[in-house]
């Protein structure tokens, strides 16, 4: 239960700290306000958002099927060991 909580608190966190868009300027029209040619700068909050959001699944899924799968594997090493 602790895990889950920590997963649902780094994802209130993760999507708290998204840009809204606005009708003034949509996410890919915005233009660049600090002068240098790099235009997909903020593209690498996303994806750190999104890497973390994977990651807190694959935990989620493991911490529910670890001990299932924990026995499955080792039925295959008895099996075929």
């Amino acid at each position: 239960m602790k895990s889950i909580r920590i997963i649902v608190t780094l994802l209130a966190l993760a999507f708290g700290k998204l840009p809204r868009p606005s009708a003034a300027s949509p996410w890919r029209s915005q233009q660049n306000v600090s002068g240098d040619d790099n235009r997909e700068r903020g593209e690498a909050k996303m994806w750190v958002i999104i890497a973390l959001i994977s990651a807190a699944l694959i935990a989620v899924l493991l911490a529910v099927s670890g001990p299932t799968l924990a026995l499955l594997w080792s039925q295959v090493l008895e099996r075929f060991g």
